[in-house]
């Protein structure tokens, strides 16, 4: 992991972001639900969302040629109504 991006872990940085982006899809966007994509394997931000109140409602299994034909799982967060 590059120093620059451990420097900021755990100091609110992604928490501050992910409010900004909620604030200005709710007033500036007058976005009406948000939707979030996580692999199922990061624990890290799954822990993270769920902070946030990001409830899952689908889990897919998807076979992408990109990552080298695996199954891989999908966590898909939302919060309807809460931006």
């Amino acid at each position: 992991m590059r120093e620059e991006i451990r420097y900021f872990r755990g100091k609110g940085a992604a928490e501050y972001l992910i409010g900004s982006m909620m604030f200005t899809a709710k007033d500036e966007l007058h976005v009406k639900a948000l939707h979030l994509v996580c692999h199922n394997t990061n624990t890290r931000a799954l822990m993270f969302y769920t902070k946030l109140n990001f409830k899952p409602y689908e889990i897919t299994m998807r076979t992408d040629k990109q990552v080298y034909l695996k199954s891989i799982n999908i966590f898909i967060y939302g919060v309807k109504d809460a931006v």
